[in-house]
Parts: C-alpha cells; sequence; structure tokens
C-alpha cells in the first residue's frame, strides 16, 4: 500500500488488476471450466459464467443423482479416507483469527494441523508443497479447512481451489460470497455452523460415503483449476477503445477491499449472519 498511496504514482494507473470484481481485470487464484465446453468466459473463476453447465448440475443435484451415478466404479475412491479433516497454515495469528475456530472445532474432533501452526509435518517436502497434498492429504482426509487469513469482499485464494484440486471437500471460511464463485452442494460454510455443529455435521457425511458422496457431484460437470488468466487483459488489450484513468488509486484499492475485522467474542465468529 506505500506504492499506492505514494502521490507520485496516484495518477499513472488506467487499468486496476486485482481479487476485487470491481477491478477493470480480475485476478483470481483458480477457477472451474465446464467439461465438455470448448469456450472459456473472460471471468471463468465465477458460476455466472457457466450457465448451462450449472443449470445441468442443479438438476441433477435436486433429483437426487449421486457420485456413483455420474462417476461410476471410480466414485469410491473419493470417499474412503481414514481421517475427517485436515488444516495446513504457516501464517498465525491472523486478522481472520482462523486460529481460534480451529482451536474450538478440536474440541470437539480431531483436527490434523500441518505447518507451522500445527503439530504435524508432510514429509518430504514440507506442508503447502504438491506432493503433501498427493500423498498425505488426499488420501487420508475428507475434508479441508479452507482458511483465509483475512475476511475481504472477493477474496479467495489457493487455499480454496487446492483441495478441490486433490479431492477433499473444503470447508471454507473468508469474506467472499462463495455462491458466486463455487459450485453448489461442493463446500460448506464454516461460518454458517458453530464448531461444535460444524463437528457433528463433517463427522456425519464422513461416515456416509453416499451422501459425502454427493459433495463431489460436482466433478462430473466441472473441473477446478489452481491458476488464474490473462484471458481478460489480452481481451481489453486487443478491443479496449474507451480511455481508462483512475487517480487515487489506494483510496480506491481500500473503498475496493471492504476487509472487516471479526468480533472479538468467540461466539459470534460463526454466526452466519456476517457472511
Amino acid at each position: 500500500m506505500i506504492g499506492l498511496n505514494n502521490h507520485h504514482m496516484n495518477h499513472l494507473v488506467n487499468w486496476t488488476m486485482t481479487h476485487h470484481s470491481g477491478s477493470d481485470v480480475v485476478a483470481f487464484y483458480g477457477k472451474f471450466l465446464s467439461l465438455g465446453d470448448t469456450t472459456r468466459p473472460l471471468r471463468p473463476n465465477l458460476m455466472s459464467q457457466h450457465k448451462k453447465t450449472l443449470k445441468r448440475y442443479m438438476k441433477d443435484l435436486k433429483a437426487g443423482r449421486t457420485l456413483e451415478d455420474v462417476m461410476g466404479p471410480s466414485w469410491s475412491t473419493f470417499v474412503k479416507r481414514p481421517k475427517i479433516v485436515a488444516w495446513m497454515s504457516s501464517h498465525c495469528p491472523t486478522q481472520s483469527r482462523r486460529e481460534a475456530y480451529v482451536k474450538e472445532l478440536q474440541k470437539y474432533m480431531p483436527v490434523g494441523t500441518y505447518g507451522r501452526c500445527g503439530t504435524l509435518v508432510c514429509r518430504p517436502t514440507g506442508p503447502l508443497k504438491e506432493p503433501c497434498w498427493r500423498h498425505e492429504l488426499s488420501t487420508n482426509y475428507s475434508f479441508y479447512l479452507s482458511m483465509e487469513n483475512s475476511l475481504c469482499e472477493d477474496y479467495i485464494t489457493e487455499k480454496l481451489y487446492n483441495p478441490y484440486q486433490y479431492n477433499l471437500v473444503p470447508v471454507v471460511y473468508g469474506g467472499a460470497d462463495y455462491t458466486k464463485y463455487l459450485p453448489p452442494h461442493s463446500y460448506i460454510n464454516a461460518r454458517h455452523y458453530h464448531p461444535r455443529d460444524l463437528a457433528a455435521l463433517l463427522t456425519r457425511l464422513h461416515n456416509d460415503p453416499v451422501e459425502y458422496g454427493r459433495y463431489h457431484l460436482w466433478r462430473g460437470y466441472f473441473t477446478a483449476s489452481v491458476r488464474g488468466s490473462f484471458c481478460e487483459l489480452c481481451h481489453l488489450l486487443h478491443t479496449s477503445t474507451t480511455p481508462s484513468h483512475h487517480t487515487h488509486i489506494g483510496s480506491w484499492f481500500m473503498n475496493r477491499t471492504m476487509c472487516h475485522s471479526p468480533p472479538k467474542n468467540m461466539s459470534e465468529l460463526y454466526n452466519k449472519n456476517l457472511t
């Protein structure tokens, strides 16, 4: 923010490119692509850009289709995990107080905690690395705590898309409206549950392969990717004819970010009215 607030830089910005949907170009950490679709939308991180696939998926979801119906015999590879939930983090404490939520959750169920904020180690490469996801998390856990370190509007990082890519169900915790970005019934929002109730839900789903498998049903319609895109920027460079110029870019960014601090009262961390 020092650079953004520098008065020498304030008048030099023509386009903005941040995580926020109000930017001229949106920079996102991951996205979904519709299976069988040869066209790619400029903002594939938005579910609204996958209307046909989303309509077909929702029809089958409401009809009660199971993961076995969609994926055949391979469905069982998604549901047979010995442990329930894991969390990896290298930063604590955080602005979002996610570590406080995890601590409360651990009163009601085991949580495999990796990284500097935890007690477990992924070997041989350590946490946050691809082999850790592939060989440790995806083979042992049903759920992953995708908890952002800041509660900001539209702020979603690779913490969310990694579990999707490695066949876990994410338990989200952040400031974004996840309904805009994720397939319905593909995630669980921790901020809608007291940790005691979340523990009961995750345990029940872990012990019910068919019901848990429905949280993977989306895989028959979409594929997830931990990768951004420069398509929108490239499109603007080739097609935009409207002059654009920003002033006071620091103020613009602060107004668009819409970050807020969680309440100090622990019980209010999981108030569904906050999201």
